[in-house]
């Protein structure tokens, strides 16, 4: 990490995919690139970094961070507002009276905000996961939406909600 190849690849990388979008006629505003997906915290330095350097490499390109339920400083959020132009955030991020008007400024500034919830268990409260969720965007005032289940399959795997073993068993529904 933060070596001179490791940015060049790291930069050349999103050059080739704004490339092939290019190619294919798919406009900026028609796709985003999620950089990052609930980042720890001992990670804030790297979050920056990788956003900075990819919105360098592609201007026009429009990035996407999500951020669980590790609350990261206000500071490296607010480092983070010329770079990252879709901000999705964990349901309980909206409780805190700090954070909606952080809400608000990042909505004045033209960026994109996302309220999600993932629950993995299945003793999840489901009138908040699926009767009060659109509601909850709906009173927020958020752009988008997203509501993700993870349905844990067959092999012993009790726990595991990672969409990256689903050819183990796992299920995703968008």
């Amino acid at each position: 990490y933060d070596s001179p190849e490791w940015k060049n690849a790291w930069q050349n990388w999103l050059r080739g995919v704004e490339a092939v979008m290019t190619k294919n006629q798919i406009k900026p505003e028609d796709y985003c690139i999620e950089v990052w997906d609930e980042p720890h915290l001992e990670d804030a330095e790297k979050v920056i970094n990788t956003c900075r350097l990819a919105k360098e490499a592609c201007p026009d390109m429009r990035l996407q961070i999500t951020f669980g339920a590790s609350r990261h400083s206000q500071a490296t959020l607010d480092a983070l507002i010329p770079y990252v132009d879709i901000w999705c955030f964990w349901g309980a991020y909206f409780n805190d009276a700090k954070f909606r008007a952080f809400q608000q400024r990042l909505q004045e500034n033209g960026k994109t905000i996302q309220l999600y919830y993932c629950d993995t268990n299945l003793r999840a409260p489901l009138y908040r996961y699926y009767r009060m969720h659109a509601w909850l965007g709906w009173y927020y005032g958020v752009d988008d939406l997203g509501l993700f289940t993870y349905t844990n399959g067959p092999g012993g795997y009790y726990g595991r909600g990672s969409w990256k073993t689903c050819l183990g068993g796992g299920v995703v529904y968008r």
